[in-house]
């Protein structure tokens, strides 16, 4: 956390002694257990709950953000994807690479599938489909986030960062077994941090240990808009709490 403090505030022009542990007693936190916590594997499902009774002093607000999966589904690839196209290219066009270039060197399968389709092919968000999503459904979304933050008083959510531990590349390319099901891979990693992504949210996944196969799993806290050097100095304090996870396997 010490080095991120250094960067973040490098980039942020502060000194990096103005962030200290913020104190716990007392201190609420949302805990929206609708979604974020749905499809956990076993180990993510046992090191959060272990990681959420190690919180002692805090008050964990028991309480959902209202249809978080269906506000996440409007504002997500609509908006992701068309600015990949936007961004991408003007920040390679300077450099003389075209963004056909950058998107057939993407390895992963199912985010190359969304490249080629929904960013250059014929099903790629246009132009009024972007526009409506950020005049419409982001607005939207972010009224939630801030009602949520209001209506139970806190500053701060804490969530599992993914839903399962890391899997063999071999065999997840497209989809990766949890709890016995198949899943396609891209949500299986990115459900929990999507959200906070798309209303601008500032977030960090701390470390909470290693599943029974020695692979590590973190916990992820998200602030409401504008309070990043909050999340720093909660984020300080939590890992003292959580502690540094012991090497993952075959290290």
């Amino acid at each position: 956390m010490e080095d991120i403090i250094l960067v973040d505030a490098a980039v942020n022009g502060y000194e990096p002694s103005k962030i200290k542990p913020t104190p716990l007693k007392g201190l609420r936190i949302g805990v929206p257990r609708y979604s974020f916590y749905d499809g956990l594997d076993l180990e993510t499902a046992r090191l959060t709950a272990e990681a959420l009774k190690k919180l002692d002093g805090l008050i964990l607000v028991e309480k959902d953000i209202a249809d978080i999966d269906k506000l996440d589904r409007d504002v997500d690839f609509p908006m992701s994807l068309y600015e990949c196209k936007r961004d991408f290219a003007a920040f390679f066009d300077p450099y003389g690479i075209k963004i056909e270039y950058v998107i057939a060197k993407i390895g992963s399968p199912d985010v190359k599938y969304s490249f080629d389709h929904f960013v250059l092919g014929k099903e790629a968000v246009t132009p009024e489909a972007y526009k409506e999503v950020v005049a419409k459904f982001r607005p939207i979304m972010l009224k939630a986030y801030e009602d949520y933050f209001a209506a139970n008083k806190v500053d701060f959510i804490i969530i599992p960062t993914t839903a399962t531990s890391a899997k063999p590349i071999a065999g997840s390319d497209e989809s990766v077994e949890i709890n016995g099901k198949k899943v396609p891979t891209f949500p299986a990693c990115v459900k929990n941090t999507s959200p906070g992504s798309n209303v601008g949210a500032a977030g960090i996944s701390l470390p909470i240990g290693l599943t029974k196969n020695r692979l590590p799993m973190g916990i992820e806290i998200d602030a409401k808009s504008g309070n990043n050097k909050a999340l720093l100095g909660l984020a300080l304090a939590l890992s003292k709490v959580f502690g540094h996870a012991p090497a993952p396997k075959g290290y």
